[in-house]
């Protein structure tokens, strides 16, 4: 059928050719590219630098695993994450068909077991290939981790596609972007490289999703991307109530429901056998004094476990004549640290993103501002925490950058050095009050440099493109491209 001559709309960008001249072209002509081949190009180039972030974490992270131990400590050991082996267990019990048993297992699981779902099939693998795990008792070299170093690099390296997005997004210039997902791709290594827990920025990414679907209005996908948030990380549940201020309350049902399913799903076992270990780890959340950075919140938190001393038995080695080395039982005085419940205190967390949502429920501000509400809940979360992790500053500190990137370079790179700052200071070893204050601060710094409520520098931010430009973004179609006029929505993205 004969195509008629392309008629100019104002705001629409208009294909000149059909993708399907361009395929009866190439049987003529095969080397003319094809749309298709035109477009896999364009997204390789267009995650290019993302990818190659992605894989300088895998090589320097599986790296540092190999290499510390020998060329600093000189110790013939692999450096693996001890919390990242019991989240291998939990694989294990669920590829053992032992969902019920997770939170009575020994492995002190505080989430939700979506990590150990995805993780279930690559514990099969190495079970099927005869691999050695590093729990319970620590190996200097466990062949699992060729297996799990890997696998752990990348998901969390997963975070970066869904920051770059969104950067493309609210027009983040080309460089500025390249520059944002390398100090990403560093606030990223340390969590998982040396903490083991990519389950945090897995559940930070599915969010963002969520959020960017807000601003299409698909409704069905903001309930599908928290759904999968919340499953491997309840973390993500200080972000819903931004997320859910901006869907028509009409819709507020069905996205629940699709946001709750697969925690439900996954929780039916756990709750059936094994109800109060279940409802203790997941509700009372469990805190360990001492392990890490105490903060003043813990003299208010509910005691679970007092600290205690106690006599336990153990295998002492003892080498006897010509070498032979033997094993002996032995007892020995331990202390049992102080266990405190850190769920109370993550309520306020909570009411603090509620409120953040009413805000924008209220205001309906564009999408740079969401995200430094977002970035503000999780960093605030770190302040009524009763035993603080290093790594949990990451996922506000990364949603901070990334809201800075939009702002001038004076203030981006003061965002950069307060994140930065406050990244080293939560390696810092000191008593409760010091740590806690120090924190506080350069918290607060950081989201002040980072506020978008201020006039922006126009020099260090491209026009905002067309929803329909595939260069501005590739969220665009062809049915968006052939569509005769915008409608609302779409003109609602064009002022964004």
């Amino acid at each position: 059928m004969s195509r008629g001559p392309d008629v100019a709309t104002p705001g629409i960008r208009r294909t000149p050719v059909a993708a399907d001249h361009f395929d009866r072209a190439r049987r003529v002509r095969p080397d003319i590219p094809s749309a298709k081949d035109d477009t896999e190009a364009s997204w390789w180039r267009l995650h290019a630098w993302t990818l190659a972030a992605t894989f300088a974490i895998l090589l320097t992270g599986m790296a540092f695993s190999f290499w510390w131990f020998p060329l600093v400590d000189h110790y013939p050991a692999w450096f693996t994450p001890t919390d990242l082996w019991s989240t291998y267990r939990d694989a294990q019990y669920v590829g053992w068909s032992g969902e019920g048993v997770l939170y009575n297992a020994g492995t002190f699981l505080e989430t939700l077991p979506g990590i150990a779902v995805a993780l279930a099939p690559l514990a099969a693998l190495a079970g099927a290939l005869h691999l050695s795990e590093s729990f319970p008792l620590a190996l200097l070299r466990p062949s699992a981790w060729y297996l799990l170093g890997p696998a752990n690099l990348l998901l969390g390296a997963l975070l970066l596609f869904p920051l770059d997005a969104i950067a493309r997004r609210v027009s983040v210039t080309p460089t500025r972007r390249v520059t944002l997902t390398w100090l990403c791709a560093v606030l990223i290594w340390p969590v998982v490289a040396e903490w083991g827990h990519p389950e945090d920025l897995v559940a930070l990414a599915f969010a963002l999703y969520g959020l960017m679907a807000t601003s299409d209005e698909e409704w069905f996908r903001v309930g599908c991307f928290f759904g999968l948030a919340i499953v491997f990380q309840p973390l993500a549940v200080v972000l819903f109530p931004l997320a859910l201020s901006r869907v028509p309350a009409r819709k507020w049902l069905p996205v629940l429901v699709e946001a709750g399913l697969p925690s439900g799903i996954l929780l039916i076992a756990p709750l059936v056998q094994q109800w109060r270990a279940t409802t203790t780890y997941l509700v009372k959340q469990p805190s360990f004094i001492g392990l890490n950075h105490t903060t003043p919140w813990a003299y208010l938190a509910p005691v679970i476990s007092p600290a205690r001393t106690a006599f336990v038995k153990v295998a002492e080695k003892t080498r006897g004549l010509y070498g032979v080395d033997t094993l002996h039982e032995v007892t020995r005085k331990v202390i049992d640290i102080e266990i405190v419940a850190a769920g109370p205190e993550r309520i306020i967390a909570l009411a603090i993103a509620c409120t953040f949502g009413v805000w924008v429920g209220l205001k309906r501000p564009p999408l740079v501002q969401v995200l430094w509400f977002a970035a503000a809940a999780l960093c605030l979360r770190c302040l009524v925490e009763c035993v603080v992790d290093s790594y949990y500053l990451a996922p506000g500190a990364l949603l901070a950058i990334l809201v800075a990137s939009t702002l001038s370079t004076r203030r981006f790179a003061t965002t950069v050095a307060a994140a930065g700052l406050a990244t080293w200071a939560t390696y810092w070893y000191t008593s409760p009050w010091h740590y806690y204050l120090a924190i506080t601060v350069l918290i607060v710094v950081l989201l002040a440099c980072s506020a978008p409520f201020v006039a922006r520098d126009s020099a260090n931010r491209r026009p905002p493109m067309s929803a329909f430009d595939p260069r501005g973004t590739d969220d665009s179609s062809p049915r968006d491209v052939a569509r005769p006029n915008p409608t609302g929505h779409e003109t609602r993205r064009l002022r964004h």
